[in-house]
C-alpha cells in the first residue's frame, strides 16, 4: 500500500471510468495512431512521475507516449490502476506491464508483477525448457534494464534446485554458446558454482556439435577449474583439451589459455592419479549420447567420417543404426540409405577395418532402418560369413544386478580371447557401470588396463583388449529358457519403467506385456517384451 496524500492505493477507483470521454484528459498514445484516455488525478495517485507530469501542465490534454508498449500491456496497467487488482496480467504481456510499472513508479503494481512472476517460476517442471527458458530471459531483461537481480535470483534458486534440472536447462540453453551475452555467461557461472562439471560437461557437448573456439567458449574455459575436478566427471574436460590440441595456430590469447589449463590439469592429474580414474577407459556407452543432436544425414555421415569414437565397422554400423532409430519420429528429411551404405563402405575400406560379421546385424532389421542392413549384407569388403570368433559369456546378470548401482562387473567366458593364453583359465572382461544420477549420467565403460584387473591371471598380457580394431563388445539379451540373439546396441539408456519395477533399454521391454508400460514420453511406437526375469550377458565379436 502506498499513502498518497488523503488516499492509499492501490484502490477501487472503478474501471468503468476509464477511457470515458468526460473524466479522461490524460492521453495515451499507442502504437498504429491508437489513443487511450484515463483521468489525470487517478494516474497521479498510483504513479509520482504521472504526478509531477500534470501538477507542472497546465494543458487540459496531457499526452503520454508509450507507443514503445503493447496495446495490451497499457490496458492492463491502466484498468489495475483504476480497479487496483491485475487481472489482465499474462506471459505475453508481462514484461510491458511491468517496465511501465518501473517507468512510472508504480510500485504496488509492481509488487504485483513479482508475485506473478513467482508463480510462474513456481509453476515449471523440470523437464520443460520453454518454460524454463520464458522465466530466464525475462529475468534477465529486467537485469539488464533495471539493475534489479531479485527475479534472477528466484530463476537461479529454481533452476538449481537440482543438478538433473541444472543439466537440462543449460544443455539446450547452451546448444550454441556463441549466441549469449558475456552477462549471460556469467549468470550461467554463478548458476553452476560447486556442480561446475555441469557446464564442462555442456560446454564439451557444445564442442562436438560446434568444432571451433569462439570467443564464448574461451571466455567459459578462462574460469573453469581444471584443477580440482572429481574422476568421474573428467572426460568432458580432457575432451576440452583435445579441442584446445587442434588449434593449428593458435592466437596469444590461446597460448595463455592453453597454458593455464595445463597447469591446472597436472595438478588434478596428481590428485587422481592414486584412485586409477575411470575417466580415461572406452566408453560403450557414453561416446554415442549426443547421436540424437545430429539433425540431418549429411550431419550423421560428417560424423561416421570424421568422429574418432568409431574404432570399428561394428561401432560404425551402430552409430549409423541408432540415429536412424533416434530419427525415425522427428520429421527429418529422409536419408538415403544407399548413399549411407557407400559412406559406411569407403570408411571401412580406407581404415583397413575388419568386416562386419553378419552374425552381429543380421537381426538389426528394424523399419527404420529401412534396408541398411540388407543392403550392407550385399559388400563383400564390409560383411564377413566366417572370418569372425564369436564368443559369449557365461556370466549372467539382471538388469538390477548390472545397472542400479555404480560398480565394476565380471563377465567370464570359457572362449579363448587372447593369442597364447592358457584354455584352462577362465578369461574376464570387466564393464565399469556409472549408475544414473544428478551427478552423472549413466554410462558403460571397458576396463582395458591389465592394472585394474584384481587378478591378473584374468587378463594375459596378449589379450584382444589391446587392439580395439580387432574386436566389438555388444550386450545380449537372454530370455527365460536361455535362448538370446538380440544384441543390444550402446545407446538408449537403461531404465526403469513409470512403474519403478520394470526394466526398459530403447524399445526393448523386459516384462511380459500388460505387466508394466513404457516410461513417460517414450518415443518408440514398437517394443519387444521379454519376461521380467530376463538376463543379459556380453558377447564379443572377434576378428580373425
Amino acid at each position: 500500500m502506498a499513502n498518497v496524500g488523503k488516499i492509499r492505493v492501490p484502490v477501487d477507483f472503478g474501471v468503468e471510468y476509464l477511457d470515458c470521454p468526460s473524466h479522461g484528459n490524460l492521453k495515451f498514445l499507442l502504437k498504429d495512431g491508437e489513443e487511450l484516455y484515463a483521468n489525470s488525478t487517478v494516474m497521479s495517485l498510483n504513479s509520482p512521475t504521472i504526478k509531477k507530469l500534470t501538477t507542472q501542465n497546465g494543458r487540459r490534454v496531457i499526452e503520454v507516449d508509450v507507443r514503445k508498449y503493447s496495446k495490451d500491456a497499457v490496458r492492463c496497467f491502466l484498468e489495475a490502476s483504476y480497479s487496483g487488482k491485475l487481472t489482465g496480467i499474462s506471459k505475453t504481456n508481462f514484461r510491458d506491464v511491468n517496465s511501465m510499472c518501473d517507468d512510472f513508479k508504480v510500485s504496488w503494481l509492481s509488487e504485483k508483477c513479482a508475485f506473478f512472476f513467482q508463480s510462474l517460476v513456481d509453476a515449471i517442471e523440470k523437464d520443460n525448457f520453454n518454460d524454463q527458458l520464458f522465466v530466464y530471459e525475462e529475468a534477465l531483461f529486467i537485469l539488464n534494464k533495471s539493475d534489479k537481480p531479485e527475479y534472477m535470483n528466484i530463476v537461479i534458486d529454481k533452476l538449481t534446485a537440482s543438478r538433473s534440472i541444472t543439466r537440462h536447462f543449460l544443455t539446450n540453453y547452451l546448444e550454441d554458446i556463441s549466441l549469449c551475452s558475456k552477462k549471460s555467461l556469467d549468470i550461467i557461472m554463478k548458476m553452476t558454482g560447486k556442480n561446475e562439471h555441469i557446464l564442462a560437461e555442456v560446454l564439451a557437448t557444445n564442442l562436438r556439435q560446434h568444432p571451433v573456439l569462439t570467443t564464448n567458449s574461451r571466455y567459459v574455459m578462462e574460469r573453469l577449474d581444471f584443477s580440482s575436478y572429481h574422476p568421474d566427471h573428467a572426460q568432458s574436460y580432457r575432451y576440452i583439451l583435445d579441442q584446445l590440441e587442434k588449434i593449428s595456430n593458435p592466437s596469444a590469447t590461446d597460448y595463455k589459455l592453453v597454458v593455464k589449463i595445463l597447469r591446472q590439469s597436472n595438478n588434478s592429474l596428481k590428485q587422481i592419479k592414486e584412485s586409477m580414474s575411470y575417466a580415461s577407459l572406452p566408453n560403450l556407452f557414453h561416446d554415442f549420447r549426443n547421436l540424437k543432436d545430429l539433425n540431418n544425414g549429411e550431419a550423421l555421415m560428417g560424423f561416421l567420417v570424421e568422429s574418432v569414437l568409431i574404432k570399428n565397422s561394428s561401432m560404425m554400423f551402430d552409430a549409423a543404426y541408432c540415429w536412424l532409430q533416434e530419427n525415425q519420429f522427428n520429421n527429418s528429411p529422409s536419408l538415403p540409405i544407399n548413399k549411407l551404405v557407400k559412406v559406411l563402405s569407403n570408411v571401412v575400406v580406407k581404415n583397413g577395418w575388419r568386416p562386419l560379421a553378419r552374425e552381429y546385424i543380421e537381426h538389426k532389421t528394424k523399419p527404420w532402418a529401412g534396408a541398411l542392413s540388407d543392403k550392407i549384407q550385399q559388400l563383400r569388403d564390409v560383411m564377413t560369413e566366417n572370418q569372425y570368433h564369436l564368443a559369449r559369456s557365461f556370466s549372467k546378470y539382471t538388469p538390477d544386478e548390472l545397472f542400479s548401482r555404480n560398480h565394476d562387473i565380471k563377465f567370464r567366458f570359457k572362449d579363448v580371447l587372447c593369442k597364447n593364453c592358457d584354455k584352462t583359465r577362465d578369461n574376464v572382461f570387466i564393464l565399469h557401470i556409472t549408475a544414473e544420477s544428478e551427478d552423472v549420467p549413466f554410462n558403460i565403460q571397458l576396463i582395458t588396463n591389465p592394472d585394474l584387473y584384481p587378478n591378473t591371471k584374468d587378463f594375459p598380457r596378449d589379450s584382444i583388449l589391446t587392439s580395439p580394431t580387432s574386436f566389438h563388445v555388444a550386450m545380449e539379451i537372454v530370455n527365460h529358457n536361455g535362448n538370446g540373439n538380440r544384441s543390444v546396441t550402446w545407446y538408449g539408456r537403461p531404465c526403469r519403467d513409470g512403474t519403478g519395477k520394470y526394466w526398459c533399454w530403447g524399445p526393448y521391454r523386459f516384462f511380459k506385456k500388460g505387466q508394466g508400460e513404457p516410461p513417460p514420453g517414450d518415443p518408440y511406437r514398437q517394443c519387444v517384451y521379454y519376461g521380467s526375469e530376463v538376463k543379459i550377458r556380453l558377447v564379443v565379436f572377434i576378428s580373425g
